[in-house]
């Protein structure tokens, strides 16, 4: 979530701001200035070159104070760990890496709790792609409304990395709660305890306070939510952290992680936590507690954040409480800021506007295909060296298939994200956070969508004349700096988002759905800001940047381009057109095979068989001949 404006080379992408780090030895030092707006954020490999299962391999909290809470934060966490001798800022991290200090004061200070939600598996992403491919994976699951919220099984859930997370609170205190979903599929539904959560922040920037009962966290998605225990809270008194992932109540069993909210003596929380002996007690030695483990079930009553689910705001309507807010229910809370937001330059010339498309397709042509401004649908391919290296040729380094949206430096754009699919995504953009100012969604699946996919909505489309009305009437609705600001949103199944940004200095930047099978399978694409072209002189980038001449890097092979292959006989309109692009090795058999090129072979004899031995090929031919002869006239005796 870091934006990185003034460092855009430790932004981490591999093809686009640097080399992957080479396995072998390879090391690069992120070093720079952090100009970030105080809050939650997180760190996470991008796979690059080695393959969707290098993704999320390392991965983590990150969280940024302001220079006024820095204090309070250090002085909290000395309290705890009661040191009087460490002073220094140097002494205090090299003394919460130590071995013996208890992992939780680092998950937990003052009053911060840091929730770090996250799902797994028991197989290689790889190979789940490859059985996607072949259509051999699990059913899809689908939430109340019809809409599929997972395309692959769930196996467990961990939060803080363990199964049954015990987190410490004092009664009568006030608590933030930092929440993140870092995992790689499935969105979650968190409650803590059924305890009201005052919304204060999203994805690490303010926001005026909302309370809801729960908030839906996709992946790569941050909450901050202030929470208040119960004066009256016993010492020993626990309550469930439930994050549920979607699928519908009628399925039949839950999904989703839990963790205990544990209330404990506050002076417990101030024990050394040092040396043998003074480790926190066994998780296991924790009761569950008293209320059911099971999801809620009553989720028409709840007031729901970040929620698109039509039945639900019906049902809450009816029964007069609950319903779902939609993101765009916040608004920034612009006083409680420590960075300035950009500020649009004046001018009478409209902002430019944009239309980003995604569509999925159906095994066995298994794809993510992307689209600019209603044009041809391209599979993306993420360009093997970096474009800010300055070795960067674009005509050789450049995959035919590399999708890049140019947007003016210095100026404003909207970009209207649309999808046709039946599935909710999380889109993310690196170095901007956008102003989400409207979310549009199917209110009846059956209206909208056919078994397999949704039309697209064209309520802003700038090619439907109708629509650019609405949206200017959007745009003066909510001028600059009024709307709430997120680095990774939720895209509806079969919807559209409305965002705005405030363009800076040039550079290049990327863009991609959070779901790491999603995003390696083209579904991404590269924000060109002001005709960025890297400069030939290198000396701008750090020593130790990674190099794009290594024999790993060598190594490694692009994928092909070619026009999908069409199939006049697909059902259910699931078939490719003319206007699809592929790039992948199973989408372009029929353009890059052997028996492909058949038709192409150019010697005049064609395909012969040729053989070792020195009689002549006419001698072949009439040995074999007149053993066919003899063979048949003894079979006609």
């Amino acid at each position: 979530g870091f934006e990185m404006e003034n460092s855009p080379e430790y932004d981490g992408v591999v093809g686009v701001t640097q080399c992957a780090v080479s396995p072998g030895g390879g090391i690069f030092d992120y070093e720079f200035v952090v100009d970030e707006e105080a809050g939650t954020y997180w760190y996470h490999t991008h796979s690059g070159v080695l393959g969707i299962d290098a993704a999320d391999v390392v991965r983590g909290p990150l969280i940024v104070h302001s220079e006024k809470e820095e204090d309070e934060v250090e002085r909290s966490i000395f309290d705890v760990l009661g040191n009087e001798t460490t002073t220094a800022k140097g002494d205090l991290v090299d003394l919460l890496s130590r071995d013996d200090v208890d992992e939780r004061y680092r998950l937990a200070y003052g009053n911060e709790r840091i929730l770090f939600f996250s799902d797994g598996k028991f197989i290689s992403d790889a190979l789940m792609v490859t059985a996607k491919m072949s259509g051999l994976d699990a059913p899809p699951s689908r939430n109340d409304d019809g809409f599929v919220v997972a395309s692959q099984e769930w196996k467990f859930g961990t939060c803080n990395g363990r199964l049954r997370e015990v987190v410490f609170v004092g009664a009568g205190e006030k608590y933030k709660f930092r929440l993140i979903n870092g995992g790689q599929h499935f969105a979650y539904r968190i409650s803590l305890g059924g305890l009201p959560l005052t919304i204060v922040a999203a994805d690490s920037e303010p926001v005026n306070p909302v309370v809801a009962d729960e908030v839906i966290l996709h992946t790569a998605e941050r909450f901050d939510v202030e929470v208040t225990i119960p004066q009256d809270a016993a010492v020993g008194d626990s309550w469930w952290i439930k994050a549920d992932t979607l699928e519908s109540t009628w399925q039949g069993y839950p999904n989703g992680i839990r963790a205990v909210l544990h209330v404990v003596d506050p002076s417990s929380l101030l024990l050394p936590p040092i040396g043998e002996g003074r480790k926190r007690k066994h998780l296991a030695n924790i009761p569950d507690p008293a209320e059911p483990i099971e999801r809620n079930t009553n989720l028409e009553s709840l007031t729901t954040l970040n929620c698109y689910s039509s039945k639900l705001s019906e049902a809450a309507k009816t029964n007069g409480r609950g319903g779902c807010l939609p993101i765009t229910y916040l608004r920034p809370n612009v006083s409680a800021k420590n960075k300035e937001l950009p500020v649009a330059p004046a001018s009478s010339v409209p902002p430019e506007v944009h239309t980003v498309d995604f569509e999925f397709s159906f095994p066995p042509q298994y794809a993510h295909f992307i689209r600019f401004n209603n044009g041809p649908w391209v599979q993306h391919v993420t360009p093997l060296k970096s474009m800010m290296d300055p070795s960067f040729d674009s005509s050789l380094d450049l995959h035919p298939h590399t999708q890049i949206l140019h947007v003016k430096a210095f100026s404003t754009a909207i970009i209207i994200w649309r999808t046709s699919g039946s599935f909710d995504h999380p889109i993310h953009l690196h170095g901007y956070k956008m102003e989400v100012l409207e979310v549009v969604h199917p209110q009846r699946r059956r209206e909208a969508c056919t078994l397999l996919k949704c039309k697209l909505v064209d309520d802003f489309d700038p090619a439907n004349s109708n629509s650019g009305d609405r949206l200017q009437r959007l745009l003066e609705k909510k001028p600059t700096g009024t709307a709430v600001l997120k680095d990774t949103f939720i895209l509806p199944a079969g919807g559209a988002v409305v965002t705005r940004i405030v363009t800076q200095q040039p550079t290049l930047w990327f863009a991609h759905c959070h779901l790491e099978n999603h995003r390696e399978d083209g579904m991404a694409f590269i924000l060109n800001v002001g005709n960025y072209e890297a400069p030939a002189d290198g000396s701008w980038l750090p020593q130790d940047h990674p190099s794009c001449d290594t024999p790993f890097l060598k190594s490694q092979h692009s994928h092909p381009a070619c026009n999908c292959y069409l199939r006049e006989d697909a059902v259910l309109g699931i078939g490719l057109s003319d206007k699809h692009h592929c790039s992948r090795e199973h989408l372009c058999h029929h353009k890059h095979s052997q028996v492909a090129n058949l038709d192409n072979y150019f010697y005049e004899g064609g395909f012969f068989i040729a053989s070792e031995y020195s009689t002549p090929q006419w001698g072949v031919s009439l040995i074999v001949s007149l053993c066919v002869f003899i063979m048949a006239g003894l079979g006609g005796k």
